[in-house]
């Protein structure tokens, strides 16, 4: 009898402690918010506006270079004797599809590494460009890569030259345009870092 009372005070005594260690925890404290507190890093007006200028421009060329491939494609479903959708509207599609993809993401992110990343994709299209109209010019119909793009018809009377020649224009002048908007935008961000005395 002495054993059982001397158990049940024993874990009176151990749920007693166990309650006051809980009840001395700490609590979190609430999250603390300034007047005027902004989230994330905030850039200028003037370098965001820039940055939503290029992507604007990245948009329209991106639907513009997708109209002949578009017409390819109206063409096919309009013709009944149609053998197929030719590659280079697909490719032409396809690179404008994500071009259109990265001006979006442009815009919704306004900084000098996603205008740099977007100039990294914007020579590919320019490289792609060039080769097109290289072969255009130079190679012979009967070449391997004219018959894989399809573009013999279009090679014969000049459109995938001509073509080729504006889109290249275009594309290398938003190239230019995205390099020297990122390069003077990470120098100025460097300087100001500079002055601040600020260790990355």
């Amino acid at each position: 009898m002495t054993s059982a009372a001397s158990t049940a005070t024993e874990a009176t005594a151990a749920s007693t402690s166990a309650e006051w260690e809980y009840e001395e925890q700490p609590k979190a404290a609430p999250p603390v918010q300034f007047d005027g507190e902004e989230a994330g890093v905030v850039h200028d007006l003037d370098r965001v506006q820039s940055v939503y200028i290029f992507g604007a421009a990245v948009a329209v060329l991106a639907v513009i270079s997708v109209v002949p491939g578009l017409g390819d494609v109206v063409d096919h479903f309009r013709s009944y004797d149609s053998p197929g959708i030719d590659v280079w509207a697909l490719l032409t599609i396809a690179l404008g599809g994500i071009q259109f993809a990265y001006a979006v993401y442009v815009i919704q992110i306004p900084d000098w590494s996603t205008v740099r990343m977007a100039a990294g994709y914007l020579v590919l299209v320019a490289a792609f460009y060039a080769l097109v109209l290289g072969v255009a010019m130079v190679v012979d119909r009967q070449n391997g890569f004219v018959s894989f793009l399809q573009i013999d018809q279009e090679q014969q009377d000049g459109r995938a030259a001509g073509w080729s020649f504006i889109m290249l224009c275009l594309t290398g002048a938003l190239c230019y345009m995205a390099g020297r908007l990122a390069m003077r935008w990470k120098r100025e961000d460097d300087d100001e870092w500079e002055e601040l005395d600020v260790e990355f």
